[in-house]
């Protein structure tokens, strides 16, 4: 009986070893399979089916070597280890070759999620980023809004300084004019034309009056609107400033679980 045989007899009581798992066992001549017991899920091949190159059986037959292989998918249609090694006669002749294959299957799945997890993990570290650097660009935008709100409502104050001082030039020309009607009522005829002056002199004043009231009233309406801008530019750059803080605890989320996934995938390898 030569290891062949010797294989084919024993190789039924070494599959029960294996049960529990999803392996296949297989024996080959030269040329084609003439033994094979495997999972369901392994059933790549079929006894008189002949070997192929790659598939570890092959090899070991040309090389009279004993190899522990990873086979691709692409040689068998499925991914799977396995070791095999040559079968010789009493001479010494090769004959055949014997295998164990075990299924990658959980591990191509699980190298296929953890990249599919890096690829999506990326993705969001990049809009991430994105947001984040939109969030600077508009907390920028609001700082410049708020120095703007700064410079218009000191142009304001000057405003309302000016205003203070027309309206001291029309009280003091009221008075003057006043003071003139007073003195053109006490010299009689003569003072009529210098009457008429003084009236247009309190006309002028309390026009002057006037218009200060409306530049008042005015600047008045134009500070609250500053203010209720400005109130808002501040809440915005809490809510920006609080969003920022949120996208670096994301990034940093993102980061840990981008090192998870590499993790993953050098642990399937």
């Amino acid at each position: 009986m030569n290891q062949l045989e010797a294989l084919l007899k024993v190789t039924p009581l070494l599959q029960q070893l294996y049960k529990n798992e999803a392996t296949m066992i297989a024996i080959t001549d030269r040329e084609k399979f003439i033994y094979l017991e495997a999972d369901p899920s392994m059933f790549v091949t079929a006894v008189g089916e002949p070997t192929i190159a790659g598939d570890g059986l092959y090899e070991s037959m040309r090389d009279n070597e004993t190899y522990y292989v990873e086979i691709p998918k692409e040689v068998r249609g499925m991914a799977f280890k396995a070791v095999t090694m040559p079968v010789t006669d009493d001479e010494g002749e090769i004959i055949g070759s014997f295998g164990v294959g075990w299924s990658l299957a959980q591990k191509e799945a699980l190298i296929g999620t953890a990249t599919n997890l890096a690829a999506s993990l990326e993705q969001i570290s990049v809009s991430v980023t994105d947001i984040a650097d939109k969030a600077q660009a508009l907390t920028t935008a609001q700082e410049h809004t708020s120095e703007l709100m700064k410079q218009i409502s000191q142009q304001a104050k000057q405003t309302a300084d000016i205003s203070k001082l027309i309206e001291e030039v029309a009280d003091q020309s009221h008075l003057l004019g006043l003071n003139a009607a007073i003195e053109a009522a006490r010299a009689g005829d003569h003072g009529l034309g210098f009457g008429v002056v003084a009236n247009e002199i309190r006309k002028l004043a309390q026009h002057s009056r006037d218009a200060v009231k409306n530049i008042e009233q005015s600047l008045k309406e134009i500070n609250q609107s500053i203010q209720t801008v400005a109130d808002k530019v501040a809440e915005s750059t809490l809510m920006i400033q609080s969003q920022a803080a949120a996208t670096q605890e994301v990034t940093a989320s993102v980061e840990e679980l981008n090192s998870l996934s590499e993790i993953l995938i050098d642990l399937a390898k």
